[in-house]
């Protein structure tokens, strides 16, 4: 398995990523994999190396203002850099080198990574399969730090822990909420359920996780794609915590399998 480090921009600003290489196949699906808060210069949660050696290209990379990438991060912004990073996966260049298929390329993410991948899906009918890993739920977040004080208060001081120059995210933290606040139809996942009901998606929770809940996050959402006509979401959950830390080998196994062998299933597994 090779690690290639790899820049593009995003409306000017340089965004640092990095390439798993596939092991041993020549026609791989290509994961692009949108890490959570905030985000990871190496691999995050072990999933680019993991699953390279399932024979799976995978790219990460740091939405600008987060980490070695430039710029000021807004949710906003990292739509479009999301956007930035499938046009250049999409590029002769990267296709040849990283042999990329347009035609199976997968947009995934975690937390708050989840839930910038899920939104992006809803507006580009292109993505046509996504992987959702304790996806933030961006409609629920903003309705529950409005309605819940000790909330606010708990996710304003996690925040600010990781904001710039102490942290590692250059960011407005009362800009970033407001921006949830005012644009649920574009950040709310159940408010974009009937946008995504014609993609087949894979869903991860615990039933452990204090942060991104199955029973305020996770179902309502697979519930919502549901009553939208979804037929092919496969929903599995875990008795694990939020960073899926004592099943990460079962999480790369289920990744992999519904990748490249996966069968439409519309089954809530534990």
């Amino acid at each position: 398995m090779e690690v290639f480090p790899i820049e593009f921009t995003s409306e000017g600003q340089r965004v640092q990523g990095r390439f798993f290489q596939a092991v041993e196949n020549d026609e791989p699906v290509t994961l692009l994999f949108v890490p959570g808060w905030p985000a990871d210069p190496e691999d995050f949660l072990g999933l680019g190396s993991s699953l390279s050696h399932q024979g799976i290209n995978v790219m990460e990379f740091d939405p600008r203002g987060m980490q070695e990438s430039e710029g000021v991060y807004t949710h906003t912004g990292a739509l479009l850099d999301i956007s930035a990073a499938l046009n250049w996966l999409r590029t002769v260049g990267a296709s040849y080198r990283f042999r990329i298929n347009p035609i199976k390329l997968i947009l995934g993410g975690f937390s708050n990574g989840g839930g910038l991948a899920l939104a992006y899906a809803a507006r580009d009918p292109s993505i046509k399969s996504l992987i959702s890993c304790a996806a933030n739920d961006f409609g629920q977040f903003a309705r529950q730090i409005q309605a819940d004080a000790t909330f606010s208060r708990n996710v304003h001081a996690f925040l600010s822990s990781t904001q710039a120059p102490k942290g590692s995210v250059r960011f407005d933290l009362e800009g970033s909420m407001k921006e949830l606040i005012d644009r649920p139809d574009i950040f709310g996942l159940r408010e974009n359920a009937r946008h995504l009901a014609d993609r087949r998606i894979l869903m991860f929770g615990g039933w452990e996780d204090q942060s991104a809940t199955i029973d305020d996050y996770q179902l309502p959402f697979y519930r919502s794609l549901k009553a939208a006509g979804a037929q092919d979401v496969t929903f599995i959950t875990y008795h694990t915590n939020h960073n899926f830390s004592n099943v990460r080998m079962k999480l790369v196994a289920d990744i992999a399998a519904w990748l490249l062998h996966g069968e439409k299933s519309n089954s809530i597994l534990s």
